[in-house]
């Protein structure tokens, strides 16, 4: 289970790293809650196999595809909550 954790901290510390100029507006707060709240589940089923395979062959993969998935949520979240018209202009 901690490995799973770890997965999902990282990818959530990676996507607020790379949109922290958004940090400002609190729907980006609401929505990294939310990625956290529907991670709880994920971490408390994942089981990861044990044996002599190194834990970063499973970890990556899925960490990296975790960070895109929360980089989508908060792109998402950023053109319902932004304000801007749909041509890019403010």
């Amino acid at each position: 289970m901690g490995l799973a954790a770890d997965v999902v901290l990282v990818g959530i510390v990676f996507a607020i790293k790379l949109r922290w100029a958004l940090r400002k507006h609190v729907w980006f707060w609401a929505t990294i809650v939310l990625v956290l709240a529907l991670h709880v589940p994920l971490v408390l089923i994942a089981r990861w196999p044990h044996g002599s395979t190194p834990t970063i062959v499973y970890g990556m993969p899925i960490g990296i595809a975790d960070s895109l998935v929360i980089l989508g949520a908060l792109r998402l979240a950023e053109n319902l909550f932004s304000g801007a018209s749909a041509d890019g202009s403010e």
